[in-house]
């Protein structure tokens, strides 16, 4: 009788063994999916993220207004649409301009035939077209 209370016994461990690992092996799964989870939602929040800016240097906007364009301030200002004060704060390094201004200088840089070499470093995926107006 004694070797029949064993095998129950071994059974019972052996069944003991295999809800354990089950249950481990769920909680593995489970674990991985959230893993996974995580990772994929933080993939998606850098895919969603902007493209880094990097402004232009105030020697940068002045050689392209004084070397390249041949302007004075009070012009450079008036083809921007800005003022002559942001351009000179611009320069001295006080303020730093948005992109959107960037794409502006870029753009008027093309149209009077000069390649201002440093916007693809300043707006990645850049192309020198025409800004879009305000409505």
């Amino acid at each position: 009788m004694l070797w029949l209370v064993d095998d129950v016994d071994a059974e019972l461990s052996e069944a003991y063994k295999w809800d354990i690992y089950k249950a481990t092996e769920r909680k593995r799964v489970k674990r991985v999916a959230a893993r996974r989870k995580r990772v994929k939602t933080l993939r998606d929040k850098m895919l969603r993220r902007k493209p880094v800016y990097y402004p232009p240097s105030g020697d940068d906007i002045r050689a392209l207004r004084k070397g390249a364009l041949h302007m004075t301030q009070t012009k450079f200002a008036e083809q921007l649409g800005l003022k002559e004060n942001t351009i000179r704060s611009w320069e001295i390094g006080r303020y730093v301009p948005l992109r959107q201004h960037a794409l502006k200088m870029a753009y008027l840089a093309k149209v009077n035939g000069v390649e201002w070499h440093k916007i693809e470093e300043y707006v990645p995926g850049y192309n020198a077209r025409e800004p879009r107006r305000p409505h």
